[in-house]
């Protein structure tokens, strides 16, 4: 799979920004990031 032509998805998929499209619960009970996420879903 070849990286995106859109610069904004290009800078997610090259990890220059820190997004996440999933994050697992284990990784969320860890960062304790859930009541950080779940708002902007």
């Amino acid at each position: 799979m070849t990286a995106p032509q859109n610069p904004i998805t290009r800078a997610i998929w090259d990890g220059a920004l820190p997004i996440k499209f999933s994050i697992d619960n284990a990784e969320a009970d860890e960062l304790g990031a859930k009541t950080e996420i779940e708002p902007y879903f």
